[in-house]
């Protein structure tokens, strides 16, 4: 389906578009200085930028909400999703850099470079949720029993306690244990689509809790020989 950029688009890309901007514009302040870890810093706080205000719009993303703007919406989310992916994995590859150099780094440096792996984690699973909560709510033509058309959600995802639709919080907590654990818990899956998805975020969730966990031990092994 092609996607129809709109003002309500615009909208939605803000919180990345900001985020994008600020941590570029810190990159380049750090790298002006001369900073090790420039990189490092700018990916930090284009994650705290993006996490921020994507928090701060979550109490609006309510069932009503992504019930009329799901489809007018919808992001190029694997453009998103693979820009995320390169910041993510320079800064890893910065952190590994700063764990196995051959002299010590500043504890701050150290720091910021840590700081880029659970801030990116959050990231990443805060726009899977996102798109989760696009995908359920974009609305599907089908006929009623007249042979009307009529539209309703395609869904996907069936909470518990289901008296009430699904908010952004829902499919946060959807996305958080999926980053945690790899597998859903008590929300079901029901189509294919969405499945396909889930597929998707947990290979992605997997790896990169394999590359914490690394980072960690690299780490700690670093520091008790040191």
């Amino acid at each position: 389906m092609k996607t129809t950029f709109t003002k309500n688009t615009a909208i939605r890309l803000l919180p990345f578009l900001v985020a994008a901007a600020t941590g570029l514009a810190t990159f380049l302040v750090a790298r002006y200085f001369q900073i090790a870890i420039a990189f490092s810093i700018g990916a930090d706080v284009f994650f705290v930028m993006y996490i921020v205000m994507i928090l701060r719009r979550m109490p609006g993303l309510t069932a009503e909400h992504l019930r009329l703007k799901a489809r007018s919406d919808d992001l190029p989310i694997f453009i998103i999703f693979a820009v995320v992916a390169v910041v993510i994995a320079v800064a890893i590859g910065s952190l590994f850099l700063i764990i196995n150099a051959n002299h010590k780094h500043p504890p701050l440096e150290l720091l910021a470079a840590l700081l880029s792996l659970p801030l990116g984690w959050i990231t990443i699973h805060m726009m899977a949720a996102l798109h989760y909560a696009h995908v359920y709510w974009r609305d599907d033509e089908v006929r009623d029993a007249r042979g009307r058309p009529v539209r309703q959600p395609v869904g996907g995802l069936s909470f518990p306690g289901g008296d009430t639709p699904p908010q952004g919080w829902d499919f946060l907590y959807f996305a958080i244990v999926i980053g945690m654990t790899a597998q859903t818990a008590d929300v079901e899956v029901t189509t294919t689509r969405m499945r396909r998805l889930v597929i998707v975020h947990s290979v992605v969730a997997f790896f990169f809790n394999t590359i914490i966990v690394a980072a960690a031990v690299n780490l700690a092994v670093t520091l008790g020989g040191s």
